[in-house]
């Protein structure tokens, strides 16, 4: 459906658009086929929400009451969706950083 054509292994080279599958980032050279400004808009709009998740997972975690109440099993996986969503932000930044 894209027209891909191949995969070629390497880095970033220029402005690319940057995805994150299981913890590998992958980019897609956008010089001459995408809008960066509105590039730059898309991950803005995903950076703002990842932080906003990011924001509610850290007071539910700094939550003694929730923290002290909720079964071990639901603190962890809270703390999981946390530790994801940081690391998530982090690689979304970096991307858009690599936009200017």
């Amino acid at each position: 459906l894209a027209g891909v054509t191949g995969i070629e292994s390497g880095g970033r080279s220029g402005p690319a658009s940057t995805f994150v599958v299981e913890g590998k980032s992958y980019f897609v050279p956008l010089d001459g086929v995408v809008d960066l400004d509105a590039e730059r808009q898309r991950l803005d709009k995903v950076i703002a929400k990842v932080s906003k998740d990011l924001g509610f997972l850290g007071n539910k975690l700094g939550n003694k009451n929730f923290t002290d109440r909720a079964p071990a099993h639901v603190v962890e996986e809270i703390q999981g969706k946390h530790d994801a969503a940081s690391e998530r932000l982090e690689r979304l930044q970096e991307a858009r950083a690599g936009l200017n």
